[in-house]
């Protein structure tokens, strides 16, 4: 019986080892790049950068409100003589607001033009990040070829 079972584990073992998978260079290259945290981190802060240069940009626009509102009033009330009368009243008011920014100290200007180079940075950040992740990856890998 434990002859059996040895045996069986023992073909399994060899089965296993065969059907391993043999991984290329560019195949553990893209697998980093897919599955690295600080690659994703980096991703990430050039998305919020990219995001926080597109508002900066936006902050050039006019802005435009609009509102409307509507009152309804229902009951008595007493009149000049005294005598409470049925009184029902109603009133609208509309309303809107546009506002551009004219000059406000060269603020907007230099906001945007500070976010386009912070967009340039993180873009350089995250071209810098996957080329380190590749150069580590090639290292180990041929570290792994010259142990064999």
């Amino acid at each position: 019986m434990k002859r059996t079972l040895l045996m069986t584990l023992l073909i399994a073992t060899i089965l296993s080892v065969q059907a391993q998978k043999v991984w290329t260079l560019d195949e553990c290259i893209d697998y980093a790049l897919e599955h690295n945290l600080d690659i994703r981190k980096s991703q990430l802060a050039q998305q919020q950068a990219e995001y926080q240069y597109k508002a900066s940009k936006s902050a050039w626009l006019p802005t435009l409100n609009a509102n409307a509102g509507e009152y309804f009033g229902f009951g008595q009330s007493p009149s000049y003589t005294g005598v409470y009368v049925s009184d029902n009243s109603s009133s609208s008011s509309f309303g809107a607001n546009l506002s551009l920014p004219l000059f406000q100290g060269l603020n907007l200007y230099n906001t945007t033009k500070a976010n386009a180079l912070n967009l340039q940075a993180s873009e350089k950040d995250y071209d810098a990040a996957k080329l380190n992740l590749k150069v580590s990856v090639m290292g180990f890998y041929m570290q792994v070829l010259y142990g064999k």
